[in-house]
């Protein structure tokens, strides 16, 4: 068989896992990928939150840095509105309940919260567990 499995359903040893996660091997591709790209874009919300409130407060004291707040805040926007359209598709595919969708749409208002809400779904799938 070509997943590393012989058919009296032992692993052979001697079979590479080219995959670079470790994923249950029954998720599909297409999940693999929405879970990929649903993690950088949970750590780039992440982290422009609080670098926009930083910068943006920095600019309300000093006057300094209005053109960094422009270019922070359009990628903090980009970003934030990719993640909440990605939401919906990671819940379907995912099969989360409506408490774990309402929960990834909160965290994502609150600074580094979406790292934590991402490794828990990374986990989660790792494990093969579900997160609903």
């Amino acid at each position: 068989m070509s997943n590393g499995t012989q058919p009296s359903g032992k692993t052979d040893p001697s079979v590479a896992v080219t995959a670079p996660t470790s994923f249950s091997p029954k998720t599909k591709r297409s999940t693999l990928v929405l879970v990929r790209i649903f993690s950088v874009i949970a750590v780039a919300e992440g982290a422009l939150l609080p670098s926009i409130l930083v910068v943006a407060v920095i600019h309300w004291l000093t006057g300094w840095g209005m053109t960094l707040v422009a270019i922070i805040g359009a990628t903090h926007g980009t970003a934030f509105t990719i993640y909440m359209l990605l939401i919906p598709f990671m819940a379907r595919s995912l099969g989360w309940s409506l408490k774990t969708s309402g929960m990834a749409f909160s965290v994502a208002f609150v600074p580094f919260m979406p790292w934590a809400f991402e490794r828990k779904i990374r986990r989660s799938i790792a494990s093969g567990s579900s997160l609903s």
